[in-house]
């Protein structure tokens, strides 16, 4: 991440993409992001 990510707010909101991501994974679903 670069300074424009650094502050709480934002790396939560990265976080909680993340799992979200995860969870659509697991659940059968396309993610959001897809990096690969």
């Amino acid at each position: 991440p670069h300074i424009g990510s650094a502050n709480m707010e934002t790396r939560d909101a990265m976080g909680f993409r993340a799992l979200d991501n995860l969870d659509a994974y697991f659940a059968g679903r396309e993610p959001k992001d897809r990096v690969a």
